[in-house]
């Protein structure tokens, strides 16, 4: 027999780390986040020092980045940083392209 208590204890602690692990399970089903904060860094530094190019593309960061391995892991970095806020997909004609949310550049040049 479980005791009313006890199953009022075990329904709290469902929820409480039921609320706890749905960030962890987001953050796990959209990959990494330290290698997109790198990311976010480099770029902003890049930005700061006036050495970001007109348009961001995967295939720029892939002659310039070592901490992502390949150009899929690259893709999923900057379309989270498109998510998050921090960049804005640019027109191009093949591929994807990015811009520095302008926004951000004040902080750029700070």
């Amino acid at each position: 027999k479980i005791s009313e208590e006890t199953l009022s204890h075990a329904i709290a602690l469902v929820e409480w780390s039921s609320s706890h692990a749905r960030p962890v399970w987001k953050g796990a089903a959209q990959g990494n986040s330290y290698h997109v904060f790198r990311l976010a860094e480099y770029l902003l530094e890049r930005a700061k020092e006036g050495r970001l190019p007109e348009r961001i593309s995967a295939w720029w960061l892939g002659k310039r980045i070592e901490f992502l391995d390949s150009a899929s892991d690259i893709r999923r970095a900057l379309l989270r940083l498109e998510q998050e806020g921090w960049l804005v997909r640019a027109p191009t004609k093949n591929g994807m392209a990015f811009i520095l949310n302008p926004k951000l550049l004040p902080k750029a040049k700070a």
